[in-house]
């Protein structure tokens, strides 16, 4: 995922960093931070892996939510 598509999901999820980092279960310090990079780094720290995958799950989920109510 690019910055800007993070950045898109999180807002999309309504979250801050620091509820994205707590949803994805990284440690609060360097959570925030995690995503505070993937955001704002120009794509040096690409998010990839699990977190990814959750991010993408969250935001299908997030926009099912939506879609029902």
């Amino acid at each position: 995922m690019t910055p800007a598509e993070v950045k898109a999901a999180r807002l999309a999820m309504n979250m801050t960093q620091a509820q994205l980092a707590a949803a994805l279960e990284l440690s609060a310090d360097s959570g925030r931070r995690t995503v505070r990079h993937w955001e704002t780094d120009c794509g040096k720290f690409q998010i990839t892996g699990p977190a990814r995958v959750a991010i993408r799950l969250m935001l299908a989920a997030n926009s099912e939510m939506r879609k029902s109510t």
